[in-house]
């Protein structure tokens, strides 16, 4: 595989590329952080309990019993006793309503190459392939 060469000026022209796109109204109204009251919903006086809002979007095999340990600082523990699995949080749970859906999306550089778009049920088909080939290992 040979490497393509980037002139200066072309690296220079990305960097002073100051183009704003906005996310359009439907996207920002299913966004997690939506609501202007999240201010005061985590504001100082709320910390650490607030978090448990956004812990709550996640599914947990173990729900936890702190929130947060600052029993040995700087060594915090965030959601002491929880135990969740992340490929499960990330994948698994998305595959019912989203199994065609994208997933990732690359978009690779050199722009030139083609972008690439992995599905959550391509990904979750790949993340068991590489979760058996660790296994056997």
């Amino acid at each position: 595989m040979s490497e393509v060469q980037v002139s200066e000026a072309e690296i220079a022209a990305h960097w002073r590329e100051e183009e704003l796109f906005f996310p359009p109204p439907r996207f920002i109204g299913q966004a997690n952080a939506n609501d202007p009251a999240i201010l005061e919903r985590f504001s100082e006086e709320n910390f650490p309990e607030c978090f448990k809002e956004y812990a709550d979007l996640l599914t947990w095999d173990q729900y936890w019993h702190t929130t947060l340990d600052t029993s040995n600082a700087p060594f915090w523990k965030w959601f002491v006793g929880g135990r969740l699995n992340a490929s499960y949080n990330c994948v698994d749970r998305h595959l019912a309503g989203y199994r065609n859906k994208a997933a990732l999306i690359w978009v690779p550089e050199p722009e030139a190459e083609a972008t690439q778009a992995i599905t959550y049920q391509e990904l979750y088909k790949r993340v068991n392939e590489f979760a058996a080939l660790l296994r056997d290992f």
